[in-house]
C-alpha cells in the first residue's frame, strides 16, 4: 500500500480505546472531514504515534511522556517504511515532537482537538488548520 501523506497523531482517545479503532473520536472525525474535502482517502492514511491509550496510576488518561512515545516509535518506522508516504503530517505537539527527536522530516498541523476547542470551523483555529493543510497539498501534490 502505498499512501501519499500520513497524518500521525498523538495517542488513541478513551474513545477510540472503548471502540478498538482509532479515529472515531470528535476529533478523529473532523480529521477525516477536513482531509476528505481534499483528498480521495486512497491518497492518505492516519496513525497514532502511540498505538495504546496512556493511562495513569488512578486509571485517568494522561499525556505520554517522551519515554513512552519512544517506545512505540518502531512501529512508526515499519509503518513509514511500508507505505512511504511523500509527506508525513505530525497532528500537535507530542506527534510532532516525537517526529522530530526521531529526525523525520515532516510538515506540522495543529491537532483537529484544537479546532473543536477553539469552537469549530469558522475559528481562526479551523480556518488556518484549512489553509495550512491546502498549502501541503499544493507542495507535494495530490
Amino acid at each position: 500500500m502505498v499512501y501519499t501523506y500520513l497524518f500521525v497523531s498523538d495517542f488513541p482517545s478513551e474513545v477510540d480505546d472503548a471502540v478498538g479503532e482509532a479515529f472515531t473520536d470528535q476529533g478523529g472525525r473532523l480529521l477525516r472531514e477536513i482531509v476528505s474535502s481534499f483528498l480521495p482517502p486512497e491518497k492518505w492514511y492516519a496513525v497514532n504515534s502511540l498505538i495504546c491509550t496512556p493511562y495513569d496510576e488512578n486509571g485517568d488518561l494522561k499525556s505520554p511522556d517522551l519515554i513512552e512515545t519512544l517506545r512505540c516509535s518502531n512501529n512508526l518506522y515499519t509503518l513509514i517504511d511500508t507505505i512511504n508516504p511523500k509527506c508525513i503530517i505530525g497532528l500537535g505537539d507530542i506527534a510532532q515532537r516525537l517526529l522530530k527527536k526521531l529526525s523525520i522530516k515532516h510538515e506540522s498541523l495543529s491537532h483537529p482537538n484544537s479546532i473543536i476547542r477553539s469552537g469549530g470551523m469558522q475559528t481562526i483555529v479551523g480556518v488556518r488548520f484549512k489553509l495550512q493543510l491546502q498549502e501541503i497539498i499544493r507542495k507535494y501534490g495530490d
